[in-house]
């Protein structure tokens, strides 16, 4: 259980440095937003990597790689609130509005010689 507590042991530390980034889209700030999310990611790839040396067959491991897996999911899930905060994630329909068709808008017609 010891590792799968692990990543809750730097979770108020990883917190109060995305709070103190701030909210403005700063060189800083991106990285610790990229870091936050590519740490948490190559946690949740290599979960049967870090519970190998402890895994003997005797035991069950199902509960400790979920509390492992729960812990980086809420890493994961700070990185992307934060990335939404800087509004550097599509979140609202105007950021999708250069895929909307173009109107073809015709000339206007008059019947009245110029």
């Amino acid at each position: 259980m010891d590792i799968a507590q692990t990543p809750a042991k730097a979770l108020a530390m990883q917190g109060f440095m995305m709070y103190m980034t701030g909210s403005s889209v700063s060189i800083i700030s991106i990285m610790v937003v990229g870091m936050s999310l590519l740490n948490s990611a190559q946690a949740l790839a290599a979960v049967n990597q870090r519970f190998e040396r402890v895994a003997d067959g005797h035991i069950s491991l199902i509960l400790p790689k979920l509390i492992y897996v729960a812990l980086n999911c809420v890493f994961l899930g700070m990185g992307l609130y934060k990335c939404s905060s800087l509004g550097l994630l599509p979140s609202t329909a105007v950021d999708f509005i250069s895929r909307l068709p173009s109107k073809a808008y015709r000339a206007e017609v008059s019947s009245v010689p110029v």
